[in-house]
């Protein structure tokens, strides 16, 4: 019964810690890759949430800390084209693995997103048309 207990238990665990990773801009020149998480999109009338993931291949230093890849939560308003970024998590790892270096949770004010050809923009076109 124990065995079958953990099993069930590590079974529903695995698969809710998995994300849907999927590339959406990389630059090898700078040693960038950046993600969005398409299961983790959540839609409340004309905002929806997304988290995407920030990865370098190099250590980046903030303040005094050095990480290797961002977490971030957004909030996009589909109807007036901007977003905020509400949490982020910086890690030591890849792939927000490892510690957590800093987090902050304090909502940043609504950017308008640019136009055509930019990160910004491909993150709120996925977000608001999933």
């Amino acid at each position: 019964m124990w065995k079958l207990f953990l099993m069930t238990f590590f079974i529903i665990v695995s698969t809710y810690s998995f994300a849907e990773w999927v590339v959406i801009e990389k630059n090898k020149n700078e040693g960038i890759t950046r993600y969005v998480d398409i299961s983790t999109i959540k839609k409340n009338k004309n905002k929806v949430r997304m988290v995407d993931l920030i990865d370098y291949k190099i250590k980046r230093k903030a303040l005094d800390d050095k990480f290797l890849s961002i977490k971030i939560v957004q909030e996009y308003d589909c109807n007036n084209a901007r977003k905020r970024i509400l949490t982020f998590n910086t890690y030591n790892g890849n792939m927000g693995k490892g510690g957590v270096i800093y987090r902050d949770t304090s909502p940043n004010e609504w950017t308008i997103i640019p136009s055509f050809n930019s990160t910004r923009f491909n993150l709120w076109e996925i977000a608001c048309n999933k």
